[in-house]
This record gives structure tokens, sequence and C-alpha cells, in this order.
């Protein structure tokens, strides 16, 4: 795939093989690019946060400091840096978790290698991506029909955007609104649907055919 520019990621995980083998998978692609690696939580937060790569593939499962709290410190640190979940099984607490620290998507490891470079592509535009059994067990819950959440034809329109990675102010600039009016859409909207972050807000419209 050819890019403007290259992708720096960053891999923290547990498992050696597990990083191993996700090396090996960026160095066939063109637009990424190595940033480093660590063993477990703590040490990602410390290297990410002096490398500053483009997006981390972040397990959720390790030692010293698991994925979800280092997520957090770093989203709070480093809101430009954007964070990938990887796990092994998906565990619909933990989804929610990761979501609500700041992740940006949610991939299961067992993903084939295009699944897996698609999904730092989105991330690192500003999209959501997760494994489809990830949506369907975040989302098993959720029953209601898309106009009992009550969205009003400027919420749609403003879901719509956030949903496609736009910023605050390119969403203003587009409907030709001002920013503090998009953030209290937003957070009304985040109300109405009972989500925590935009990401999510953005994963349930979709789930639920709100958007497209």
């Amino acid at each position: 795939m050819n890019s403007e520019r290259t992708i720096s990621v960053f891999i923290a995980d547990d498992h050696a093989v597990t990083r191993d083998g996700i090396k090996t998978m960026l160095s066939v692609n063109n637009d990424f690019v190595f940033a480093g690696e660590a063993a477990n939580g703590r040490d990602a937060v410390d290297l990410c946060s002096k490398i500053k790569p483009d997006v981390i593939l972040m397990d959720l499962d390790m030692p010293v400091m698991d994925g979800v709290s280092a997520i957090k410190i770093l989203n709070a640190e480093n809101p430009d840096i954007k964070i990938m979940a990887l796990t092994s099984f998906p565990d619909k607490k933990m989804v929610r978790e990761a979501f609500k620290a700041g992740a940006s998507g949610y991939m299961l490891k067992n993903a084939s290698p295009q699944e897996i470079a698609s999904a730092i592509r989105e991330a690192f535009s500003g999209r959501v991506s997760m494994s489809r059994e990830i949506a369907d067990a975040l989302f098993e819950e959720i029953k209601k029909p898309a106009q009992n959440y009550n969205l009003g034809e400027q919420e749609l329109k403003i879901l719509n955007l956030l949903a496609k990675g736009y910023s605050n102010k390119k969403i203003s600039e587009i409907l030709y609104i001002s920013q503090h009016t998009v953030k209290f859409h937003i957070s009304n909207i985040l109300s109405k649907m009972g989500a925590a972050t935009r990401a999510e807000a953005a994963s349930i419209a979709i789930k639920n055919n709100i958007i497209s």
C-alpha cells in the first residue's frame, strides 16, 4: 500500500512470540515502521511517552501494569497517540473498560494480518475499528431500535462525522456551527446512547444501523 507517510507502530505484549509475529507482519507493509516494544504496561507507558509512536498495539493482560491502566495513562498524557487494544478473547467487560480508557479500536490476536494492518491504518486515521466478535460481545445486550435513542437531525449529522474520525473543529467547519455547539451536541449524543466515549457511540451507531 502506498502512503504519503509511514505509520510508526509500537507493540506492547508480554509474549515475545506475539511481538515477533506482529513485527513480521509489519515488515511486509511499506507504510509501517516498527517503533519499539514492551513486555508490560509500565514499560509501554514509559517508552511510548518518549518515543511517541503513531499507533500502539496494546495487549490488555500484562504483568506489572495491565493494558487498560496503560491506555488510560497514555491517553491522558499523549492524546495524539492512537491505541489499539489487542487481546485473545472478546470479554465484554474488558472491551468496555478499554474503550472508556481511550482505546481507538479493539482487535483479537487471531485476526488475519490483513485485518490487523487495516485496523492500524483505521486507528491512525482517527476511525474506529474492531473485530466482528468484539462488536458482538460489546453490543449483544443492546436491543433498542435506532429511534429509541431520540437523536435529533443535527445530532445524527454530528454522529456520522465523528464516526469518520473528524475533530470538533472540522465538524464545526462542515456544519457551520461553533465548536462549543459541537461539544454540546456530542455530550448529548453520548448521554442518549449510554456511551462513554466517541468511539463507543460510533460503534453502537454502526452496529444498530443508525449510520452506515
